[in-house]
């Protein structure tokens, strides 16, 4: 058993920052939170945005091997960015600091928590150019891929971590994949030569870690080869470089169970690393690869009206979130309608009776009421009341 992961698991809800329950964080919630930083934390502007807002940088230990990360590339992306912050403020919590006294004299640890500041004002995928950081990694055409790249240069790190979010609709073993790791490949062979063989053994190492903590079940992605993609472009390096996406965990709209996890996977990972083991890929290539058959709602066996016909449907229904007059807001939408037995919901709700729903129109804002065992389904414009 991992003591730091059944520490941080069973204590996280005193541990994290409040200031963070949130899916929405942008620069000024950073600001707010930058000040509980213990002494040991180093804080350094490493540049700024295309809009000139300023991108920082953690640094915490003393060891000779670098370790980065980096969170929101995407600015609708925070969920690691809360997870690393957590850690680095509970770095003066006296069980942290024992946990990672000896990884922090091996290891120096260098985390870019907001690589997009204009994009999470907006709570958006792209940067103020309109451009996808994630596919930029060669052309090099936006300023915070700028900075990511020449941070990596100068630190030369020894591991990266590449922290996502991924959508409402990745699903393993008919359980929301709260946690999908990949190892990036380095050629359209999808070769595996002693840098992506070390990232797997690392990955394999964390899931084994978290998975008796993970709300959901872990995932893992194809491994098709995106040479404009930034962990392709690290992997090349020679970089272990690891994708972490956090995904929808059951019960759980703000993502508090993978924020959780993101601490409990660097130290799994660091542990592993400096075993300096000889790599084993198995347990890798054993996590199921994730499904997109996950939806927000499913209501299954509704009666709906089409003209003067009526037939029998599942309906399946995903959030669209949003910010709209400064708040983050969110809509459900009809994703699909028909037989969709191969659909799981992160609820789900069996129809009854033989009242008819009027037509429905995928894309359209959910806007009817059904019977349900459950009691009566109410949707008004998109919002569930």
């Amino acid at each position: 058993m991992n003591d730091f992961a059944k520490y941080w698991a069973e204590n996280f809800n005193e541990l994290k920052i409040n200031l963070l329950d949130k899916r929405w964080v942008v620069l000024d919630d950073l600001m707010k939170v930058f000040p509980q930083l213990p002494d040991m934390v180093e804080l350094n502007v490493i540049g700024h945005s295309f809009l000139n807002a300023p991108i920082h940088r953690l640094t915490i230990g003393t060891g000779a091997k670098n370790v980065i990360a980096w969170s929101c590339m995407h600015g609708n992306e925070s969920t690691s960015l809360r997870g690393w912050m957590d850690l680095f403020v509970n770095q003066d919590n006296n069980t942290v600091k024992a946990h990672f006294a000896g990884i922090l004299k091996e290891y120096t640890l260098h985390f870019i928590p907001l690589l997009n500041p204009d994009g999470a004002m907006l709570f958006t995928r792209r940067n103020a150019m309109g451009l996808d950081m994630n596919r930029d990694a060669r052309a090099l055409q936006t300023p915070e891929m700028r900075i990511l790249l020449g941070q990596i240069e100068d630190l030369k790190p020894v591991i990266a971590f590449n922290l996502h979010d991924q959508r409402n609709i990745f699903a393993v073993n008919n359980k929301p994949a709260s946690i999908s790791f990949l190892a990036p490949s380095t050629d359209v062979n999808r070769s595996v030569d002693a840098c992506r063989a070390l990232t797997m053994d690392l990955i394999g190492h964390a899931h084994n870690t978290i998975k008796e903590y993970v709300n959901g079940d872990i995932g893992r992605y194809t491994d098709e080869y995106y040479p404009t993609a930034i962990g392709e472009r690290v992997q090349e390096f020679g970089i272990p470089t690891i994708l972490v996406e956090c995904g929808a965990s059951l019960n759980d709209t703000k993502r508090q169970n993978p924020r959780m996890l993101n601490a409990i996977i660097l130290h799994a990972v660091l542990n592993r690393h400096a075993q300096q083991a000889v790599a084993d890929t198995l347990v890798y290539n054993n996590i199921p690869l994730n499904k997109t058959n996950l939806v927000d709602i499913l209501i299954k066996n509704v009666l709906v009206k089409s003209g003067n016909q009526t037939f029998k449907a599942d309906i399946a229904l995903l959030e669209e979130m949003f910010v709209e007059n400064g708040a983050l807001d969110a809509v459900l939408k009809i994703n699909d309608f028909g037989d969709l037995n191969h659909l799981v919901g992160l609820n789900e709700y069996l129809a009854e009776g033989d009242e008819e729903t009027a037509i429905l129109k995928v894309g359209a804002k959910a806007h009817f009421e059904i019977k349900t065992k459950s009691g009566n389904l109410i949707f008004i414009e998109g919002k569930q009341v």
